[in-house]
Formats: C-alpha cells, structure tokens, sequence
C-alpha cells in the first residue's frame, strides 16, 4: 500500500529518533535541518523517549504528525535493515533513510529517500526530490513492497540443511 497524500495534514517536517549521535547520524542531522525543521525525540537528545512502554510516547503516533522521518541505519550492512524504515512507512511519514545500496532488493527504492546515494556530493541535492511536485507524487504513490513476501525459500533452505546434518 502506498503511503497516499503524506504531506496533507501533517506539519510538514522531520521527525528523528536516535539514542545516540555517531557519524554520519550527525552529518545527516545537519543536511536535513538545513533544508526543513527538524524534530529530535530520545535518548541522545532529552531522553524524553527512552521506549514506548515506560514514557508513555508512542512513536507511531509522533510520527503521524511528521511528513519525514529520519531514519538512518546503525551500520551499513548488505541484507541488514532493521525496523526503521518500516516503521516510519508504516506512520505515513516518508522515510529519509541511510542504508546499504542492496535496500532495493528488499523495499522499493521509490518509497523512500536513501542518503547514502549523496553521500559522495556531501548530502546534496536530495532536497531536490521533495520540492519537485512530481517527485512527491511518484513517492505517495509507491508502494513499499513491490511483491508479497514469500517464506517459501527459507523453508527450502532450512530443508537443505536438515537433509545434510542427517
């Protein structure tokens, strides 16, 4: 399912949650408060959100509020994506992201933002997408998955290596 119209009825800015600022999370921070306002929630920052359960702050519910979530990878690993990207989908709110260039075998490349693409032109230029009309309704209307997901090749896989520890 596409994300829809995830600038209507949002504030219009960017949302990060982080509990901690190492490179390149702060070289990222400063390319995207450059160019919007940008919301900082968790630990490295007030600590106001340390985990949903004992804050009583949703992120998913922050994120409803927020056109953009900034939500850069730890590390930089092929086939390593964790709940970020997922997540800030999920809450309606564009995923800025930074993460291995293999992130287009799993999710559509065109559902979300990736950084890393500028790293090399110093996180320039990507604010281009997002004040190009066009450009923001090709993101509205793509969709995170492209095909339904299949468990159909870890069970082969799970088989192959039963039958060889036999």
């Amino acid at each position: 399912m596409p994300l829809g119209k995830f600038l209507k009825d949002r504030n219009g800015g960017c949302a990060a949650f982080f509990g901690q600022i190492r490179e390149p999370r702060k070289a990222l921070m400063e390319a995207v408060s450059s160019r919007m306002r940008l919301d900082t929630y968790g630990p490295a920052f007030d600590g106001s959100i340390k985990n949903s359960e004992s804050s009583g702050s949703f992120k998913d519910i922050i994120l409803k509020e927020y056109s953009y979530n900034l939500c850069p990878e730890n590390s930089l690993y092929p086939g390593y994506y964790t709940e970020k990207v997922l997540e800030a989908f999920a809450s309606g709110s564009l995923p800025i992201t930074w993460a291995d260039q293999n992130i287009g075998c799993d999710f559509n490349p065109k559902s979300f933002l990736n950084l890393l693409d500028y790293a090399s032109q110093g996180y320039n230029g990507w604010d281009d997408l997002i004040s190009d009309r066009q450009c923001v309704e090709q993101f509205e209307s793509a969709a995170l998955l492209t095909s339904i997901p299949s468990v159909e090749p870890l069970r082969d896989y799970v088989k192959r290596i039963i039958a060889v520890a036999r």
